[in-house]
């Protein structure tokens, strides 16, 4: 059995598959591929709402490989702006607790109108 501790929280491999990690968030169990599952923990821990492993993709390491090469960000007013695609209008932003999501330069007006 394979177990990590990760922010808290005890993930677990009984199978040895790479796929069959599991950890318990407010009495749910979600499995999937471990990056996946640390995903959700981090989703967790950001935002306090449950999204399941299976919904980040998959998360192998050929998949994760790609993503950082197309992953960008930008700091503005003190928000981070991610996109981890590369596509021009999948740029994303948490304002206090919500999610912001757009082309770079519509998130950047959204909070030049909110932050004043």
């Amino acid at each position: 059995m394979q177990r990590s501790l990760y922010k808290g929280f005890f993930i677990v491999n009984k199978t040895g598959i790479p796929d069959d990690w599991k950890v318990l968030i407010k009495n749910k169990v979600l499995h999937g591929h471990l990056s996946a599952v640390k995903k959700s923990i981090d989703w967790w821990d950001e935002t306090g709402s449950i999204i399941l492993p299976r919904e980040f993709g998959d998360m192998g390491e050929t998949v994760l490989n790609e993503k950082r090469d197309k992953s960008q960000s930008d700091e503005y007013k003190g928000y981070a702006i991610k996109n981890d695609t590369g596509e021009p209008k999948s740029w994303y932003c948490l304002y206090h607790g919500k999610l912001a999501k757009g082309s770079l330069a519509a998130i950047k007006r959204f909070l030049d109108k909110h932050e004043k």
